[in-house]
């Protein structure tokens, strides 16, 4: 094996199997990532710019020039030494997105996204399982903030990534079969999320049971012969799906489920209208038969307004935002804390990407990131690739969409976590874009 052969592996397996870990745990991510990143650097030691060969600038333009803004307003702000440090920390941070992106090119979209969305579904099926493990096992993965801020992007990339089988298979009964195993999963994964603790032991087995037959089934059918390329994607849609809305749902957070309420809505009103007003139904009647739901919503006005709480801080957010024009800096959220000693501590930022973004960067900066997403979503939805490829473009899009309208009530922007799933949706949407002038190479 050549040492070109050799760091070309590197990158794909560091790429991939730091795709799959961000949802488990960051370190370990970052251990596939980091010799990555550095055999991509060794690679292109000779033309730095070879790093960014093929990579949609519109995609990433804006954001290096938000990083740019970062470093220059930083000697404005509050604190100008950590401003620049966190600053630069970023700008290291962006090389990210063109080793997904290579990865995405070199291997393919779908393996790329497939690895975020099993990575995930393992912490989906940690928290499905929280209730009825040790309190230790529950310290292992993401908490449940940072979790449900990556299932607003991975649970639309997982109804993209299924649908497209569905899209490119003729074979009618695995997709009955599949759709049948998907609905009772979700049943079961419901049930031992809210009430696992409270099951007695023979009906813990019995649903387990359950789940080892489904598995079985799963594995069977995907050895079927469809016209697509690789068929392990078929468990996509009856395991990882019904565990990714799962999870959701149980870690009980409002601002995800908005975001993906929102882009579940887009999608279904530019692919299927008719099915728009039966998916809300389904969706209200979720919230009205599952107790902790239907209580967590209604909770909704208290928690805005109760004292320390999101009100306050977006009151102090908009007065910091018109004494510092240009930004108090970078990552100095933490600043909001002297104005008002009801908020908590562990409020160190805003709770809003917009208005966190607005006090730390300035109006400048602001504008820069609405570029970015804008720019990122009408890319993608205005895209020359054929359906059904274009499907999975529209529903990455949709991901973005949702990122952001979960970001109204929470700065996942700031979460690394949230971020570098962000990165992963990025590199995949610039391959496929990349790849729409020869529409005859695909993306799978």
């Amino acid at each position: 094996m050549t040492p070109s052969v050799s760091i070309e592996r590197l990158i794909l397996l560091g790429g991939l199997a730091g795709a799959f870990l961000i949802p488990l745990k960051l370190s370990l991510a970052y251990i596939a990532i980091i010799p990555a990143i550095l055999a991509l650097l060794y690679k292109h030691r000779g033309d730095p710019r070879g790093i960014f060969a093929g990579l949609p600038k519109a995609l990433i333009a804006p954001l290096v020039g938000w990083n740019i803004c970062i470093l220059f307003s930083a000697p404005l702000g509050i604190d100008p030494l950590e401003s620049l440090v966190k600053g630069l920390r970023l700008s290291t941070t962006l090389l990210i997105i063109p080793l997904f992106f290579i990865v995405a090119q070199r291997s393919s979209p779908l393996k790329l996204l497939t690895a975020l969305i099993f990575g995930q579904s393992i912490a989906a099926f940690h928290s499905v399982l929280a209730s009825t493990l040790p309190p230790s096992f529950n310290r292992i993965f993401l908490g449940e903030v940072t979790e449900s801020g990556q299932l607003a992007l991975t649970l639309m990339v997982a109804i993209g990534c299924s649908f497209l089988i569905f899209f490119n298979t003729e074979n009618l009964k695995a997709t009955k079969l599949v759709s049948l195993l998907a609905v009772l999963n979700f049943s079961v994964f419901l049930t031992l999320g809210f009430y696992g603790g409270f099951l007695g032991t023979y009906k813990l087995i019995g649903l387990f049971f359950v789940l080892c037959v489904s598995l079985a089934l799963v594995i069977k059918e995907t050895r079927l012969e469809l016209n697509v390329s690789g068929t392990y994607f078929f468990p996509l849609f009856s395991l990882a799906l019904p565990l990714l809305f799962s999870a959701l749902i149980i870690n009980l957070k409002r601002g995800p489920w908005l975001g993906v309420a929102t882009a579940v809505a887009i999608i279904l009103a530019n692919y299927s209208r008719r099915l728009l007003f039966p998916v809300i139904a389904l969706l209200i009647l979720i919230s009205i038969s599952i107790p902790q739901v239907h209580t967590r919503i209604l909770e909704s006005s208290r928690d805005f307004f109760i004292a320390g709480g999101r009100s306050e801080m977006w009151e102090i957010g908009i007065e910091l935002a018109s004494k510092y024009p240009t930004g108090i800096g970078y990552q100095n959220s933490p600043f909001l804390q002297k104005y008002d000693p009801n908020i908590p501590a562990v409020h160190n930022h805003f709770h809003n990407n917009f208005l966190n973004i607005l006090v730390e960067t300035g109006w400048l900066g602001l504008a820069i990131f609405v570029l970015w997403i804008v720019t990122l979503v009408r890319k993608s939805i205005n895209s020359a690739v054929p359906f059904p490829d274009s499907f999975l473009l529209f529903t990455l899009a949709a991901a973005i969409i949702s990122w952001q309208v979960a970001g109204i009530f929470e700065y996942n922007f700031g979460d690394s976590e949230v971020l570098l799933v962000a990165f992963v949706i990025l590199g995949a949407i610039a391959a496929m874009l990349n790849k729409s002038a020869n529409p005859k190479a695909g993306i799978t």
